[in-house]
């Protein structure tokens, strides 16, 4: 189909071009889904590949792995350091910028 075809088309007629290529779009996805599943059960059994391996620990518990925030902040005299994600902790709590490594604070 040509643009000067889909041109011609009224938008009653695209909306059902829409919804026929959409609904063609679908049916190759679940075919090729389910060869995909096909080929990867038959590799996984063939080398003896668990799941955890291949989905993380999170896998089991339906948790998708989370990465740890790096740490921005930190008390190098009392070796404590906080991401500063979440409540802040009482050790940065009138303590000065300065001292706990604020970069954003010092000026």
């Amino acid at each position: 189909m040509t643009d000067e075809d889909i041109d011609a088309l009224s938008l009653g007629e695209l909306m059902e071009l829409h919804e026929n290529v959409g609904a063609r779009i679908e049916r190759l996805r679940a075919a090729g889904r389910a060869q995909a599943i096909t080929k990867a059960r038959a590799l996984i059994e063939k080398y003896g590949i668990e799941p955890l391996v291949i989905f993380g620990a999170d896998w089991e518990n339906g948790q998708k792995p989370r990465k740890r925030a790096a740490q921005k902040y930190s008390d190098l005299s009392a070796g404590k350091d906080w991401d500063g994600i979440g409540k802040t902790p009482r050790w940065v709590v009138g303590k000065s910028a300065r001292l706990i490594n604020f970069p954003n604070l010092i000026g």
